[in-house]
């Protein structure tokens, strides 16, 4: 009898499309931006390629291709926008959005694991040990473990990272839904 568990591959799959969807309720538009490979991208996040830091961050790149790489900048910005002259990248604009129905702290925090995320994919690029252990710290991996299992956190994060962004699109979608029937 096979345990009823979800894996996290599963989980941030299942994340990312509710973002996605709850985003396209909302604006009648996707959040993420589609990527001609996406399919192909996603075939490959899972945890067993993490053998290795090469393998990580490997996967923290393609992780991130479909997350801060993939984020449509400009919808979100149609919501809050940069002050003028400012220029925000697609996780600081999800922030900015998702801070319309949290306190910043918390839209920060839900953020903290893509972020991390993020600067894993740059740590591909030959990161300063300091700026690896600090992207490590954000993305929530103990870098003390195995890297397969840090393959794992990484995706677990990730994906519950996914869940509450989700879940605060919703409150926005909430009170969008509020305001445009005058209940608000």
């Amino acid at each position: 009898q096979p345990a009823d568990t979800t894996s996290p591959e599963t989980a941030l799959v299942q994340a990312l499309a509710r973002m996605d969807e709850v985003f396209l309720a909302i604006r009648g538009k996707s959040l993420f931006r589609e990527h001609p490979y996406r399919n192909e991208v996603l075939s490959r996040i899972h945890r067993f390629r993490s053998t290795n830091e090469k393998g990580l961050l490997a996967l923290a790149k393609d992780m991130a291709r479909l997350t801060a790489d993939s984020i449509d900048i400009a919808a979100l910005q149609e919501i809050a926008a940069p002050p003028k002259g400012e220029k925000w990248g697609s996780l600081k604009s999800l922030e900015k959005v998702l801070a319309t129905v949290c306190a910043p702290e918390e839209a920060r925090r839900a953020l903290t694991p893509l972020v991390g995320t993020y600067q894993l994919r740059l740590a591909d690029a030959h990161l300063p040990g300091s700026e690896l252990a600090e992207a490590m710290k954000l993305a929530g991996i103990d870098d003390s473990i195995p890297t397969l299992h840090q393959g794992q956190t990484l995706i677990t994060n990730c994906a519950a990272a996914g869940a509450v962004i989700g879940s605060l699109l919703e409150r926005l979608a909430n009170s969008t839904c509020e305001e445009s029937h005058g209940t608000k």
